[in-house]
């Protein structure tokens, strides 16, 4: 690549990895619509690389990047376009000349959208014209900053006004058996539904933005290859994930959401993985109507996180920890779930998290129906403790030690709660040790 030098190689590089998996986008017989949502994906590949060359501390970089905006935005039949990094980029046609070839009669919006519509595709032609200045040679580096900051802006723009274009039109990407779900999703605008028929996926999925995934009809299965993760969640503050009626099997962790990102599943079928789902540093989880079944563990937060579960049935997890787990500073809480037939126990904290549990029945467990201590806070209302293995509740201590978790420092943290029910002796669906360890926790009944 003529254009390349050695400075300016890493920038060529990232810029074909992010547009070698985008296609020319013809025209002829597209709607207004389709033609949006095919352009969302450039438009951000052609943000990402404007601000990359603003913040490039070589001119050689600069110009690469700026020629790399123009190929996108100009198309192979404008002078401006260089072909030799065109080849490599593999996306000869640009946007500009892909809407102008669109037919007015194929908009379908209001006069209102129309206009809008309009606006942004002078803002896509005026974006180009500080990237030619840039290649040209002919500007200082502040008139090449200020160049790519004029580019940034109009291109923000034009993603942003676009993008509620597509919500105004409730436009949704579709994802067919035999597709990629995650190609969807890196074409995906921030925001934007998919909706996914019925099949098995075998991919990773790998979500950085607010994105919505429904499953369609009978189940969409993801089943990762090699028994990898299933979905990697990791967005930044304000950003929602939600996914619903999807199955994830055979995976490492089926779910794994960190960072500041707000995820809700619901109706998701997890089974055979080490962690079901795994919340993370500051994540905040929401699963409604989920089955946890089969997994080494079916819940473990840690860090700061903090995961919610209503209306879940979790059973056949295998660890002797617990099915769910929440360590260190995270916080759990479960609502109205069945928590029943697990191997170890049903539910742990540890070091200072918080565990919540109401309303729901921690039942027929091999090991204690909940085991917490150290630090760890446990809120238990109206719920049903009974026939598991061990105690029906349990807080570590000299008196009341547990042979496989030891050694671990003792209990010195908070239980709280109100009518519950526990399994009595004598009654079929006592707890094996008892009903809690210590006996001093009548206040709890």
């Amino acid at each position: 690549m003529r254009n390349c030098k050695p400075t300016a190689l890493i920038q060529c590089v990232l810029w074909g990895v992010l547009l070698i998996s985008m296609a020319a986008l013809p025209a002829e017989g597209k709607q207004v619509e389709s033609l949006v949502a095919e352009a969302m994906s450039p438009i951000r590949q052609a943000i990402s690389t404007v601000s990359m060359g603003l913040h490039s501390l070589s001119s050689i970089d600069r110009r690469v990047n700026a020629q790399a905006v123009l190929n996108l935005l100009l198309g192979e039949e404008d002078a401006a376009y260089d072909s030799e990094i065109g080849s490599v980029l593999g996306f000869p046609t640009g946007l500009q000349p892909h809407f102008a070839q669109l037919d007015a009669q194929a908009f379908s919006g209001t006069p209102e959208q129309q206009a809008r519509f309009e606006d942004d595709l002078s803002r896509l032609r005026l974006s180009a014209p500080p990237m030619l200045g840039i290649v040209s040679n002919g500007l200082t580096q502040q008139e090449a900053e200020d160049a790519f900051l004029t580019t940034l802006a109009l291109l923000t723009t034009v993603y942003a006004d676009f993008q509620d274009l597509l919500e105004e039109w409730g436009y949704e990407i579709w994802v067919n058996a035999g597709e990629s779900i995650q190609a969807a999703i890196d074409q995906a605008w921030d925001h934007a539904i998919i909706r996914v028929e019925a099949g098995i996926y075998r991919e990773t999925l790998e979500i950085t933005r607010s994105v919505a995934l429904f499953g369609v009809g009978n189940r969409a299965v993801i089943e990762p290859v090699g028994g990898q993760d299933g979905v990697i969640i990791r967005t930044t503050a304000n950003d929602i994930v939600l996914i619903k009626d999807i199955d994830i099997r055979g995976a490492s962790t089926g779910a794994s959401v960190s960072g500041e990102s707000v995820c809700t599943v619901e109706d998701l079928g997890i089974t055979g993985c080490l962690t079901a789902i795994e919340g993370l540093e500051l994540s905040d989880v929401t699963a409604r109507g989920a089955h946890l079944e089969g997994n080494e563990t079916a819940v473990h937060a840690s860090g700061r996180s903090s995961v919610t579960l209503s209306d879940c049935r979790i059973a056949g997890s295998q660890a002797a920890f617990g099915a769910i787990v929440a360590v260190e500073y995270a916080s759990v809480r479960v609502e109205d779930c069945g928590i029943k037939e697990n191997s170890g126990n049903g539910a742990a904290a540890i070091h200072s998290a918080m565990l919540a549990i109401h309303d729901s029945c921690i039942c027929n467990n091999g090991g204690d129906g909940i085991l917490v201590t150290e630090t760890a806070r446990l809120d238990l209302v109206g719920s049903r403790i009974a026939g598991n293995g061990g105690f029906g509740l349990r807080a570590i201590s000299d008196l009341c030690p547990h042979e496989d978790v030891s050694p671990i420092d003792p209990f010195t943290g908070t239980i709280t709660g109100r009518d519950n029910v526990f399994g009595e002796a004598g009654s079929g669906d006592e707890n094996g040790l008892g009903w809690s360890c210590p006996s001093s926790l009548e206040y709890l009944r």
